[in-house]
This record gives structure tokens, C-alpha cells and sequence, in this order.
């Protein structure tokens, strides 16, 4: 059976304000989110419903795709909700590169709930308005996104753990 869904949930050590403050806050998601070695050049953020976060992820040989986060719901410390797309760079939606069976958008759901002092998040990923082919395209890179998802998050938590430091 196609997987049509990727779920990951994480225990973060840093209360929810703080873990809400890293992954809305374009300096701080600039910080964490993306693969390891690139870097995020951010263009905007627009931190509400039909609001849009537009960056690029600059690989180290200074190749640039952009991305755009286009909110559908803001529940501040709550919940999150955004759809992924690979843009140009005026920010119209294109396919994926190298990609031509991957759903244009890909939904993301954050939750995010306190644990005593620390923050359980969860993170669910489907394919957006997707054809058969794309939703088959999705299903083939889970293992893929896993990984990278979760190489984002472990990046995530060093970025917590300075922000807790610093926030001492």
C-alpha cells in the first residue's frame, strides 16, 4: 500500500513558546531548516492565514531553489499549517526539479504540545491536490523526506538549545 502520509513527532527539550518562536521566526528557521550544509536566503514572511514565508535554500555550490510556505492556519503555539512549493523566483509555483511525478504543494501540519518543560511536535506531510501519479510520486521519496525532515529537526534542536542559552 502506497504510503500517502509522512508523520514524525519529536520531543523537543525547550518549552512550547520557545519551540514556536524557532520555527516561525525567519532568523531562526533560517538556522535550522533545509539540508545540512545549505543555507536559507530569506526573501519574506507573512505569518498568517494566506500569508507566505518565501526563501531560497543556497546549496554549498551556490545553487538556489526557491521555496514558498503559503499558511493556511496560524494557531500561535498551537498549530501550523502551510503548504511547500518549489518556486521561481518571483515565487510562481513550479514542479519539483528532477521531479515530474511529485505533487506540485506538499501540506504540512505542526503540532505542537506542552510536555511539562519540554514541547512534543509533530509534523505531518501529504501531498497536496495530488493526481495518482503524483500521489505514487510522493509515496516512492517518504523514506527520502524522512530522513531529511529529520536531519532538519536534529538541526532544530541544536538551534533550540542555543535559543534556551540565550534566552537564560
Amino acid at each position: 500500500m502506497a504510503e500517502t502520509e509522512l508523520v514524525l513527532t519529536r520531543v523537543l527539550e525547550a518549552p512550547r513558546k520557545l519551540v514556536w518562536k524557532v520555527w516561525t521566526d525567519s532568523g531562526h528557521l533560517a538556522q535550522w531548516w533545509g539540508p545540512p550544509g545549505s543555507r536559507i536566503q530569506v526573501k519574506s514572511l507573512d505569518l498568517r492565514p494566506s500569508g507566505e514565508f518565501r526563501f531560497g535554500i543556497v546549496s554549498p555550490e551556490a545553487e538556489v531553489m526557491w521555496v514558498r510556505f503559503l499558511f493556511e492556519e496560524v494557531e500561535p503555539h498551537g498549530r501550523l499549517a502551510f503548504r511547500l512549493g518549489i518556486t521561481d523566483p518571483e515565487g510562481a509555483l513550479i514542479p519539483f526539479p528532477g521531479l515530474p511525478s511529485f505533487p506540485r504543494e506538499i501540506r504540512h501540519v505542526v503540532a505542537f504540545e506542552d510536555q511539562g518543560p519540554r514541547t512534543v511536535v509533530t509534523l505531518r506531510v501529504t501531498p497536496y491536490q495530488a493526481d495518482a501519479d503524483q500521489g505514487k510520486g510522493f509515496s516512492d521519496l517518504v523514506a527520502d523526506m524522512t530522513r531529511g525532515y529529520g536531519e532538519s529537526l536534529k538541526q532544530l534542536e541544536a538551534v533550540l538549545a542555543d535559543a534556551a542559552e540565550a534566552e537564560r
